[in-house]
């Protein structure tokens, strides 16, 4: 009995695209959702590289980014190898690294333009739904995504565990919101529905009181300008204004943390500046491939500083880039950078020179974002959270697959 491989290949892709889908709606809301439907994704692709016959040829995709993702592999290869925990090094790259690289590649084959249309329709429903989520925390102190009540009594968290992070999935998301209100729809009420929830993911940015994010938004404007996105940059220029006319009614401990912006008395500087230099105390030691992929939480007795209170609890380096020195070294951290640098020329260069259809805005809102994200991650521990991570490397894919769609 022959096999119909078209068929089979067709099913997968279905498959495919429906499970990036579930994907992107739950992140922000259930981290073992997001491992079921991007292994069954995974699974999808790797059935129909093997049925698509030449496996190995057509494993990977060859493009602008094949060379940077390769080198990044590598150096984890060779990180994990030398580590001060082999274990804990193998499991890191096998579990996660290798989940969130293979979302990476898969996102960023998609070629067609209503598969790209679908996931972006999915991913604005899910942020709609968690900023709800979020203004009703705000003034009920519970969500109903997850029922979790706010952990700091004036700060929203939404579905998320802190605020912390409830704000490092906005400032990803919002100039993506943002970006796509320009597109020019057919359904005309679409534009001022995105730019009415890019006001809203503000205002949650505003509430979650995290000023790392504020950091990376404002950052972001001119950016933007350099895009050729001058409306985006006025309008986000606007809002802030906006609620900063509004900020007598906006809770205390916001109003405290804008007045107050620079104000390092506080024990999260403190505690920033002991994890710093324990990250550095870790990369000096072992500064070309680090301690070991994985294993900053392991060495964190062996380097703690005499003056880290016994009382607090071992945590992140609340740097993802220093952490990142600290596991892989210098060299894992060039090679992240590597990839980061090659995937923003890839883009710049294509939005400087292309027209303003979809692709464009798609392009410009994606690198926005990753630009944000990682800016705040340079505060906070982005890169080492499951579904950020996946947030990360999908949005990396999206603009892959958005510049070689606008290239063809």
């Amino acid at each position: 009995m022959s096999v119909d491989k078209s068929r089979i290949i067709k099913y997968c892709n279905r498959v495919i695209e429906v499970s990036l889908c579930a994907v992107v709606f739950y992140i922000p809301i259930s981290n073992a959702l997001i491992e079921s439907f991007a292994g069954l994704a995974i699974t999808a692709w790797l059935v129909k590289k093997i049925i698509s016959g030449d496996f190995l040829k057509r494993l990977f995709p060859r493009d602008f980014m094949s060379l940077p993702i390769w080198i990044y592999i590598a150096v984890m290869l060779v990180s994990a190898a030398l580590s001060s925990s082999r274990i804990i090094s193998a499991k890191a790259f096998v579990f996660k690294y290798t989940e969130y690289l293979l979302l990476f590649f898969i996102t960023s084959e998609i070629k067609d333009a209503r598969v790209l249309r679908n996931i972006l329709i999915v991913f604005v429903f899910s942020v709609f739904l968690v900023n709800l989520d979020g203004i009703q925390q705000h003034f009920t102190s519970f969500d109903f995504l997850r029922q979790r009540t706010r952990v700091i009594a004036e700060r929203i968290n939404g579905p998320f565990s802190t605020p912390n992070d409830f704000s490092n999935y906005l400032v990803a998301v919002l100039p993506v919101v943002a970006c796509l209100s320009f597109i020019k729809f057919k359904r005309k009420w679409l534009r001022p529905f995105l730019a009415g929830l890019s006001f809203i993911i503000l205002l949650c940015l505003v509430l979650s009181a995290t000023r790392a994010a504020w950091i990376a938004v404002v950052l972001a404007l001119p950016l933007a300008l350099f895009l050729r996105q001058r409306a985006l940059s006025l309008s986000g220029l606007v809002f802030i204004i906006l609620i900063a006319c509004f900020m007598p009614f906006l809770p205390q401990f916001s109003q405290s943390r804008i007045t107050h912006f620079f104000y390092t008395h506080e024990s999260g500087y403190f505690h920033r500046e002991l994890l710093w230099k324990m990250a550095v105390d870790m990369l000096s030691q072992r500064p070309f491939f680090g301690q070991g992929l994985g294993t900053f939480m392991f060495n964190f007795e062996r380097f703690r500083p005499l003056n880290y209170p016994w009382h607090w609890e071992i945590s992140y380096a609340h740097n993802c880039f220093l952490q990142m020195a600290a596991e892989t070294g210098m060299f894992g951290l060039l090679s992240f950078v590597g990839v980061i640098s090659v995937m923003f020329h890839a883009a710049f260069s294509r939005v400087r020179s292309m027209a303003r259809n979809n692709n464009y805005y798609i392009i410009c809102g994606v690198c926005l974002g990753i630009f944000t994200y990682l800016v705040n991650s340079f505060f906070d521990t982005s890169l080492y959270s499951l579904s950020l991570s996946v947030l990360f490397w999908m949005m990396m894919g999206l603009c892959v697959a958005a510049i070689k769609m606008s290239e063809s």
